[in-house]
C-alpha cells in the first residue's frame, strides 16, 4: 500500500494525535525533514533528504547511497541534477564522485545536446561526507535563487529531480571504461573534460516539491480530538479496462461505526503498489440525501445506462492524484460526515491511465478517511474553480505557451459566501497532459492580493493537495481568477475540453472552512461571444466555412490555426463575457443571471 501513518503506531487518544503531526513536522530530523527516493535498483538505491532555512534561504540536501556500491558490477551515481519537465538537457547538475577514500562534487549544466559542462560559477558547496562499504552519505546545499543562468531557480512549484546513472560498462563518457574507480578529485574532471552525455546514461526523474511551507504541528494538533478512528472507500477486486482512460464509479456506503455526525480529519490514497501507476486520480463524492437508497453500480462512467441517482452524487468529499500525499486538516476544521441531512451513499470515481493497455491487473484503490467523534469548532468544504467542463473550451495546436481562465466573479462570490468569508488552507491543481503552468489569483475590489496557488513546472502526474499558509481569507464579493497555460507545439489538430488524458482541463479544488453554501464557481467564454468570433473569423478569411452554432468542435476543426488566429482566440478568451457556472451543493444554481456577463 502507499505510505500513511499507521493509526496503531500512537496511543488513540490525544497522544495519538501528537504523534501523527510530530511525524509530519519531524520526520527524518536527522538527515532531513523530508525525503523522496530517487532511484532503486538491486545493487543500488539513492534517497533524498532535505531541509529547509527560509531565514537565509537556503535548501540542506542528504545523498544516501545504499547497495553494492564499489561492485565493479554496479551502477554507479553519477549525478543528481533538476530541470524543468524532467529532461537531461538543459538541466542543473551536480557531478558526483565516490571512493572509499572520500566524495567530490561539482557544480555542472547541460546544454541542449546533453553534454554536460562545468558551471563558471560553484554555487552547490559540500558541507560533509560519510563512507562506509554499502552506505554512503553526501551532504551539501544552495541557495533557494543563485542568480546563475545555469541553475535551476527553486520555487514552491513541482521540482523534477533528476538521477544519472553509469552502468558498469561506463556508457555516456568519452574516455574508454577500464572498470576502475577513479582514484581522485583531478581524474574526476579530466573525465568531465571528455564531455559526459547525459542522454547516452541511464536516468531517472521523479517530482518533488522541495520549497514546502513552514507549517508548527500546533496547526494541526486538536487536544481534543480524542480517539482517531480510519476508514476506506474501495474497489472492490476490480479488473483495471484495457483502455486508455476509464473513469470507474462505484456506489459505497460510510461504515456502520458513523451512527451520528463525525468530522474527518484528513484522508489520502489508498493504493495497492500493483495499481500506483496505473492510477491518475481518485474522488470521492457524497449523494443526494434526497435520494434515499441509491442504486447499486459499478463501471464506467459513460456507460449509457446508469441510474440517475448515481450521476447526483457530485458532491466533493475528497481527492487524491498520483503525487499526493496525507492531507491533514487545521485544527479549527473537519469534514462533516454522517450528518442526518447528508447521504450515507458515496461514489467513488477512478481514473485509470493505461496507454499500453495492460491486462489483467486488479485494483482495490481508493482513499483512506481519518475521523473523530469529537467535532471541531467548523465544518470544511471544498470549492471548485476554473474553466467549466464545455464545448466552448479549445486549444490551437502548435502553441509553445497557450493561457486561458476561467473566473469565479464576484457575482457568485457575493451569493454563495457568508459575510464572514472563508479560509482557504488548501489547494489542489489540475489540467491534463498539455498543462504547463497553473495558478489562481484573489482578486478584491479590482486588486490582484496574494495568489492562493502556484506551479510554474506543473506535471499532471503530480498533483499533490499543497498547504496554503497561513490561509487566506476570502471574502464576499471577492473574485478568484484560475489560469491555465499550455504546450501543444507537439499536437497537430485542436485539444478539446474532455475527460481523457489527451483532453483538457482547467480547475483547481480549493479546501477551505468554514462551510459555505457555495460548491462550484467556474466559467468559459460565452456562447455568444464564441459565435461573434467565428462569424467574424468566416467574413475576414473565409475560415470556417461552414459555421455551426450548435456544434462549436466542428468550426475550431475547420480553422487555420495560424500564429494570428491562435492569438486572436487567446485575446477573446482573456477579454470576452462568460458563461458562469455558480452552483450550490445540490447541483442547483443560485439565482442571478449566469449567461453572457460581464464578469470582474
Amino acid at each position: 500500500m502507499s505510505n500513511f501513518l499507521n493509526p496503531e503506531a500512537c496511543k488513540i487518544f490525544s497522544i495519538f494525535l501528537f504523534c501523527i503531526f510530530a511525524n509530519i513536522v519531524e520526520s527524518g530530523a536527522t538527515k532531513g525533514q523530508y525525503e523522496v527516493l530517487l532511484y532503486r535498483q538491486s545493487d543500488l538505491s539513492v534517497t533524498l533528504f532535505w531541509d529547509l532555512d527560509y531565514l537565509h534561504e537556503k535548501i540542506n540536501f542528504s545523498l544516501q547511497l545504499s547497495g553494492n556500491i564499489f561492485d565493479q558490477n554496479s551502477e554507479r551515481l553519477v549525478g543528481f541534477g533538476m530541470s524543468d519537465g524532467g529532461a537531461v538537457t538543459n538541466a542543473d547538475f551536480v557531478m558526483i564522485k565516490y571512493t572509499e577514500d572520500g566524495v567530490s562534487i561539482q557544480d555542472s549544466w547541460s546544454d541542449n545536446n546533453g553534454l554536460i559542462h562545468e558551471d563558471n560559477a560553484q554555487d552547490y558547496f559540500l558541507t560533509e561526507y560519510d563512507v562506509t562499504a554499502d552506505l554512503i552519505t553526501i551532504d551539501f546545499w544552495r541557495y533557494f535563487q543563485t542568480f546563475d543562468e545555469h541553475d535551476y531557480q527553486l520555487d514552491n512549484g513541482t521540482t523534477h529531480l533528476i538521477c544519472l546513472i553509469e552502468s558498469s560498462t561506463g556508457d555516456g563518457t568519452g574516455p574508454p571504461a577500464d572498470n576502475e574507480i577513479l582514484p581522485d578529485l583531478l581524474e574526476f574532471l579530466l573525465k568531465l573534460a571528455y564531455k559526459i552525455n547525459a542522454r547516452k546514461m541511464k536516468s531517472k526523474f521523479v517530482e518533488a516539491q522541495l520549497l514546502k511551507p513552514q507549517i508548527p504541528g500546533s496547526y494541526f494538533r486538536n487536544k481534543d480530538d480524542g480517539e482517531i478512528l480510519n476508514f476506506s472507500i474501495l474497489q472492490s477486486n476490480l479488473t483495471i479496462p484495457a483502455e486508455e482512460t476509464t473513469y470507474w464509479w462505484s456506489i459505497h456506503m460510510l461504515p456502520d461505526s458513523i451512527t451520528e455526525k463525525v468530522h474527518g480529519i484528513g484522508f489520502g490514497g489508498d493504493i495497492p503498489e500493483d495499481s500506483i501507476n496505473l492510477i491518475h486520480h481518485i474522488m470521492v463524492f457524497s449523494c443526494d440525501a434526497k435520494d434515499g437508497n441509491v442504486t447499486e453500480y459499478s463501471g464506467p462512467s459513460t456507460a449509457i445506462n446508469i441510474p440517475d441517482d448515481v450521476k447526483r452524487c457530485d458532491h466533493v468529499m475528497a481527492a487524491w492524484a498520483k503525487g499526493a500525499d496525507i492531507i491533514w486538516y487545521p485544527k479549527e476544521a473537519g469534514i462533516p460526515l454522517g450528518e442526518p441531512r447528508q447521504s450515507r451513499f458515496v461514489r467513488l470515481e477512478v481514473h485509470y491511465n493505461n496507454p499500453a493497455r495492460i491486462k489483467g491487473v486488479v485494483d482495490n484503490s481508493g482513499i483512506k478517511f481519518f475521523y473523530t467523534k469529537n467535532l471541531r469548532e467548523y465544518d470544511s468544504g471544498i470549492l471548485e474553480v476554473g474553466v467549466t467542463y464545455n464545448d466552448n473550451l479549445a486549444i490551437p495546436p502548435g502553441r509553445k505557451d497557450f493561457t486561458l481562465s476561467g473566473i469565479c466573479p464576484q457575482q457568485c462570490t457575493s451569493e454563495g459566501i457568508s459575510q464572514g468569508g472563508i479560509n482557504i488552507f488548501a489547494s489542489q491543481l489540475h489540467t491534463h497532459l498539455a498543462g504547463r503552468k497553473v495558478w489562481v489569483s484573489h482578486v478584491r475590489n479590482g486588486k490582484r492580493l496574494s495568489e492562493i496557488n502556484r506551479d510554474d513546472h506543473y506535471s499532471t502526474f503530480f498533483e499533490e493537495i499543497r498547504y496554503v499558509y497561513p490561509s487566506i481569507k476570502v471574502m464576499s464579493g471577492d473574485s478568484l481568477v484560475t489560469y491555465c497555460s499550455y504546450d501543444t507545439s507537439n499536437k497537430a489538430n485542436v485539444t478539446f475540453s474532455g475527460l481523457g488524458l489527451l483532453d483538457e482541463m482547467c480547475v483547481s479544488y480549493l479546501h477551505y472552512f468554514p462551510l459555505t453554501s457555495l460548491e462550484v464557481c467556474k466559467s468559459s467564454t460565452s456562447t455568444r461571444s464564441l459565435a461573434k468570433f467565428f462569424l467574424l473569423e468566416n467574413l475576414l478569411k473565409g475560415v470556417p466555412e461552414h459555421i455551426s452554432l450548435g456544434n462549436y468542435p466542428a468550426n475550431f476543426i475547420q480553422m487555420n490555426w495560424d500564429n494570428a488566429t491562435s492569438d486572436e482566440l487567446e485575446r477573446l478568451y482573456e477579454t470576452a463575457r462568460q458563461d458562469v457556472e455558480c452552483l450550490q451543493h445540490n447541483g442547483s444554481p443560485f439565482e442571478g443571471e449566469w449567461h453572457d456577463v460581464t464578469v470582474n
